[in-house]
């Protein structure tokens, strides 16, 4: 639905207020289904076409950067993983080209830090600005049992926590790269 608004006056008259007030405007590449994600990364022709295309838009829309959403549920295979690396370095280094500080960042779940996903957290590190941990969602309506959405403290009753999750991510990458996104 965004990409449907973002040329349309609404939207330009919002970044010129957030720029205005000293804010950035990112652009965010979303992609949540597993199999839409393994062909986009998986496929060097589709991983060009991606960043050629965001990163038209966000020179042409004077965008401050790109955050990259990609929510692969479960453990992907090994060579997705390699390639969302490659996909993050490509578009940084496209982004820096044709952006003035092109600011990048990547959105990982919560037990990243924990458990085997498709980030690869301290290559990852080495490449964006900030990785920004979802903090958000250790239970859900599909849950077995009831808990809380975003446990601040309580490993003992609900399996995991943020307090947790945030000393295991500061134990593989640098403090100053993380950002927690809560609900």
């Amino acid at each position: 639905p965004g990409f449907n608004h973002y040329q349309q006056e609404p939207f330009s008259a919002l970044a010129r207020r957030v720029k205005d007030s000293g804010g950035k405007v990112i652009l965010v590449l979303r992609i949540m289904k597993n199999a839409d994600i393994e062909e986009a990364l998986n496929s060097p022709d589709s991983r060009s076409k991606i960043i050629q295309s965001v990163v038209t838009t966000v020179s042409q829309r004077n965008f401050d950067g790109i955050n990259v959403d990609i929510e692969y549920v479960g453990t992907p295979p090994s060579a997705t993983t390699k390639n969302l690396i490659e996909l993050v370095r490509e578009l940084k280094s496209t982004c820096q080209k044709a952006v003035t500080n092109c600011e990048l960042s990547i959105d990982v779940y919560a037990d990243s830090a924990k458990n085997s996903r498709i980030w690869d957290l301290q290559l990852l590190s080495q490449l964006v600005d900030h990785i920004i941990i979802m903090g958000y969602d250790f239970f859900r309506p599909s849950s077995t049992h009831a808990g809380p959405v975003s446990p601040l403290g309580g490993v003992e009753k609900y399996g995991y926590d943020l307090k947790t999750s945030i000393a295991d991510f500061v134990a593989k990458i640098p403090a100053e790269k993380i950002v927690l996104g809560v609900p």
